[in-house]
């Protein structure tokens, strides 16, 4: 396996770099993926996979992260929606596979053409300038073609929510959820989009902490008020309105 990948440092301030294990899964992808366009063989047709593109099976992906095949269809599903990867099936029947695609893969793969762009002098010429700011235009119609509507991102984020049912509990994820997407008739992000960074494991142990400690604040309130001295002082009020009247 030949070539290099650069993370770039703001990875440190994105959700998956809050989870060991996903941002482990995300590290092996990059590695992964070709670096350069390859054709491959599917069902007796010729695929050609580009640059930071791979045709695997699920089965396959699973043993290169250690889980189960449910646990790694449920981590593309969640990488699909914060827009990192695109997948497509391949083939048919059990022995189809996925055709990933790494969004953006450029930002993580340097090559000689950049380092040669960045070295240039700072005057370039105004054709050249033009040319750049046009193919800079494009890829930001590009991008914005793919933002969903807002529902479809509700229905993204509860499915991001559904691996941690069995550990949270329906009830909390229900609660969570409510408050995260909440937004007003004019928004277009929801509560957990205005924020400048959300790592979803993160605050769901933030927020079951503070769930523990309202509960154990209500019931250390509850027994206070309960108990023989309280009611004792609130009897003697009592009786002393009575004997005032």
């Amino acid at each position: 396996m030949e070539g290099w990948i650069k993370p770039h440092r703001k990875i440190v301030d994105h959700w998956i770099f809050e989870d060991n294990r996903y941002y482990k899964w995300w590290s092996i992808i990059l590695l992964y993926v070709n670096h350069a366009p390859k054709k491959i063989p599917v069902q007796g047709k010729i695929f050609t996979c580009k640059a930071g593109q791979s045709i695997r099976s699920i089965e396959s992906w699973s043993k290169l992260f250690g889980c189960t095949r449910s646990t790694t269809s449920r981590f593309f599903d969640l990488l699909k929606s914060d827009n990192m990867v695109i997948t497509e099936t391949v083939g048919q029947g059990s022995r189809r596979k996925l055709l990933l695609t790494v969004e953006n893969w450029e930002e993580f793969q340097a090559n000689t053409k950049q380092k040669q762009d960045e070295n240039e002098d700072e005057n370039e010429p105004q054709d050249r300038l033009k040319t750049n700011s046009k193919v800079g235009s494009n890829k930001k119609e590009k991008n914005l073609k793919k933002v969903k509507n807002i529902e479809e991102r509700k229905k993204d984020f509860a499915q991001s929510l559904s691996q941690y049912e069995e550990k949270y509990g329906r009830d909390m994820l229900n609660s969570f959820y409510d408050y995260w997407t909440e937004h007003g008739d004019n928004d277009k992000k929801m509560r957990f989009e205005k924020e400048k960074s959300f790592g979803l494991a993160r605050r769901l142990s933030t927020w079951k902490s503070n769930e523990n400690k309202y509960e154990t604040n209500r019931k250390s309130n509850g027994n206070r008020f309960e108990s023989d001295s309280t009611k004792c002082t609130i009897e003697n009020i009592y009786k002393r309105l009575a004997q005032k009247s």
